[in-house]
Parts: structure tokens; C-alpha cells; sequence
């Protein structure tokens, strides 16, 4: 095999492939977030869209915990389930419902036009969580294949709000939009998401290490599956008001 173990794998393909990463990080729906501009209508659908992730989401981590054949790291990743059930929980809950009352009031949406939307599963959203889903299901998913998704979804995250923080944001931006910032933008945010990044780069080592071509692959597919899902999700939300 003709890998480079003294280049940090992960960041080989994130600047390998940035085109497909700036399709995920660089894009209007978060711009426009990022600087309070973002339609009222454009943020229901995208946050409610997202929601319907956030239950898969815990799912990966508790699949993640099982896999990992190392106690810290597990660790780590059950005190993160703990804060996706509260904090970001929270979040959901109360924007969902302050969202829907400034829609309906304002006129911008109708009551049966938010159920609608909430009843819906857009297809590129509904690709996205059978995805998910397939990691937690699927036996034969690898704890190198669990840690790779959840690494590339929080790398996003973090890397398109601190793109929002350094260029867009302004200093009265409304908690709708700032809370889904805060979330994932700051030293804590940052933290995990190195743990996950530490993590991919630990198993491609191990992978180096033992000849084995098949986990490298593996990490490398479902980075490219994950970065094309996330900027796919903010197309389809964006567009479809």
C-alpha cells in the first residue's frame, strides 16, 4: 500500500477533497444563518428537517460505545450522548415551538402548512437517516466506519459556524439563529470534535500498520457519502421555500 502515515489522514482528505467539503461548509443556508438573514420560513424547514436526525443521531453514539475497544475514548462518547440529550434536545424543542407560533402569527406560514411540512420527509433527507440507520444496524459496520460519520457531521458543523462567527454574525443576532451557532462553535464544540478526528486518525494508523487496505477504503467512503449528505440536506432545505 502506498499511504503516507507521517500525513495526518484526516486532513489529507479534507484537503483532497474540498471541493466537496466547501459544498457542506461553505454554504448560503448557513451564510445567511450565520447573519440572521435566513428567511424565518427557510430556518423552520431546515431545523425541523434536522430534528428528524436527532434521535438516529443518539442511536450512532450509544453504536459507537459498543464498537470502541477503548475504555477513554467510550468514555468520551457516552458524556457527549449525554449533552446531545440535553442541551441540543432543549434547543430543538423550544425553537421548533417559538418558530411555529411567529410563522403562524405573522402569516408567513398556516397551521396545516407546518404540519405538512413536519409530517414530510425530503428525499435527500430520507437517504440521509436510512444511511444512519444502516449504521446502527448493519452488523457488519466497523467502530473505523461509525467514527468517520460522526467526525465528518460535527467537522461540518464546526467548520460552517465558525466560518458564520468570523464573517457574518452580528452582535444582536436572535437566539433562533445564535443558539444553533453557540452549539456547535467554541472551545467545547471544538474539543469533541477533535476527539473525533484524533479517533479516524488513530484507527487509519492501526489500519497502516496492519496492511489493511479494506478499513482505509472504508474510512475514505464514508467520509466522501457524509460530506456529499450534509450539503445535499442544506440544498434541499434551503430550496424548497
Amino acid at each position: 500500500m502506498s499511504f503516507n502515515i507521517a500525513v495526518v489522514y484526516t486532513d489529507r482528505l479534507l484537503l483532497e477533497h474540498k471541493d466537496v467539503w466547501a459544498k457542506a461548509t461553505e454554504h448560503i443556508l448557513t451564510d445567511e444563518l450565520s447573519a440572521g438573514s435566513l428567511d424565518l420560513r427557510k430556518l423552520y424547514v431546515y431545523l425541523s428537517q434536522d430534528f428528524k436526525f436527532f434521535e438516529y443521531g443518539l442511536r450512532i453514539v450509544g453504536r459507537a460505545i459498543s464498537l470502541c475497544d477503548d475504555y477513554p475514548a467510550a468514555n468520551r462518547l457516552a458524556k457527549q450522548a449525554g449533552f446531545f440529550a440535553n442541551d441540543e434536545n432543549d434547543y430543538f424543542v423550544n425553537v421548533i415551538k417559538d418558530l411555529k407560533e411567529k410563522l403562524v402569527s405573522d402569516s408567513l406560514f398556516t397551521s396545516e402548512r407546518i404540519q405538512e411540512i413536519d409530517a414530510m420527509l425530503f428525499p435527500d433527507v430520507a437517504a440521509y437517516i436510512n444511511f444512519l440507520k444502516s449504521f446502527g444496524t448493519d452488523p457488519s459496520i466497523t467502530y473505523p466506519k461509525v467514527i468517520t460519520m460522526m467526525w465528518v457531521m460535527e467537522q461540518v458543523y464546526l467548520d460552517w459556524a465558525t466560518r458564520g462567527v468570523k464573517n457574518f454574525q452580528p452582535d444582536d443576532l436572535h437566539w433562533w439563529y445564535k443558539g444553533w451557532i453557540d452549539l456547535h462553535y467554541g472551545d467545547d464544540f471544538s474539543s469533541w470534535t477533535q476527539f473525533l478526528k484524533d479517533e479516524v486518525d488513530k484507527c487509519y494508523i492501526k489500519a497502516f500498520k496492519e496492511n489493511d487496505a479494506k478499513t482505509i477504503e472504508d474510512i475514505k467512503s464514508t467520509f466522501l457519502k457524509t460530506a456529499d449528505f450534509e450539503g445535499k440536506f442544506f440544498d434541499e432545505t434551503y430550496h424548497y421555500v
